[in-house]
């Protein structure tokens, strides 16, 4: 499991978009907003610089079916920004 993390990242459990985004795969392919889709087969990174472009691309993955948080536990998806100063963001 490998994948570029930089800047701020959505990173996507792949079974998760497989088995929950409408469309599959290549619906979330071509649904990425930017340039920056990384993937192996098991993870998939959607990068950013804003965190507002992070909280709407949640969001709109949200409305088509991937959960971020429920019970306080992340579901399938997170946003992480690398090195010292990774934290949550949502």
């Amino acid at each position: 499991m490998a994948v570029l993390i930089e800047a701020i990242s959505v990173v996507v459990k792949r079974s998760s978009v497989d088995e929950k985004f409408n469309g599959g795969w290549q619906a979330f392919a071509d649904d990425v907003p930017n340039d920056t889709l990384c993937a192996d087969d098991e993870i998939v990174r959607v990068g950013f610089m804003s965190p507002a472009d992070v909280e709407s691309y949640v969001q709109h993955l949200e409305s088509l079916g991937l959960t971020y948080v429920r019970d306080n536990m992340a579901q399938g998806h997170g946003c992480r920004r690398p090195a010292k100063r990774s934290r949550d963001i949502l």
